[in-house]
């Protein structure tokens, strides 16, 4: 039985090929053929030249602090020094587009369904605090908020007061909507939503909206309860994404 396997394999020269390639079909998953994918499309953002270049990252900080270390002098002190700045800068910058992604997409927001306080006077330095009041007192005279609430929701109960404190320290217009007639003691001259939460796509409570005045557009909502200090953050961030000269 084993010869005449044999003698069939052998006189089938076409498929002996398929004894030579690594396996496939549906239970194979063949992953060069998706990095190779990748690549053509561009070899610079690949996965091997990601980790590459991540990697070569790591080794280089590791050989400039071991020899800042073991040969303190003020060159090789400085290059380490500038090459570590060079990596936070980076992180920062992956850290502001991690939370304008969060603020734009409330599916991803964790806080919405857990929400989480924490004292921002420590985590805010003066000097960043200074420029963000500047910038929201600026766009105050082009950007106007609306809040959207429902008088038995706990969570617009501790968002009103923060949001009316906001609108006055940086003299934003504020427009408070209820879904229902009753209103939250902050904002007595509350409109009653007529259909506006529907068209801004509003699907859960507290929202806050920012319009652009000039325009007339509307961001994307902010949901959830939030400190003032994020709260700020976030209308920073938010206006920034749109608006790059801000």
């Amino acid at each position: 039985m084993f010869k005449a396997l044999l003698l069939i394999i052998i006189g089938l020269p076409a498929y002996a090929g398929f004894f030579d390639e690594h396996a496939q079909g549906y239970w194979w998953y063949n992953t060069s053929s998706i990095e190779n994918n990748l690549r053509k499309k561009d070899p610079q953002t690949g996965p091997a030249a990601i980790a590459g270049k991540v990697l070569a990252i790591k080794k280089e900080l590791k050989y400039k602090k071991e020899r800042a270390l073991l040969y303190p002098t003020d060159e090789n002190v400085k290059s380490f020094i500038a090459l570590q700045n060079k990596i936070y800068n980076q992180a920062n910058a992956f850290s502001d587009t991690w939370l304008y992604v969060i603020a734009t997409n409330p599916d991803l927001d964790p806080t919405i369904s857990f929400p989480m306080s924490q004292a921002g006077t420590d985590v805010f330095k003066d000097e960043k605090l200074k420029h963000e009041t500047k910038t929201l007192t600026k766009l105050s005279k082009t950007h106007g908020l609306m809040f959207f609430y429902q008088q038995n929701c706990p969570y617009c109960h501790q968002m009103a007061p923060i949001i009316k404190s906001f609108a006055n320290k940086y003299s934003w217009t504020l427009l408070p909507v209820t879904f229902n007639s009753e209103f939250l003691t902050q904002f007595p001259n509350s409109k009653i939503d007529s259909g506006q939460a529907s068209v801004m796509g509003i699907d859960r409570l507290p929202a806050l909206v920012v319009i652009d005045t000039q325009t007339g557009k509307a961001m994307a909502p902010i949901y959830g309860f939030l400190t003032e200090d994020l709260l700020v953050k976030r209308l920073v961030l938010l206006v920034k994404g749109g608006n790059k000269n801000v």
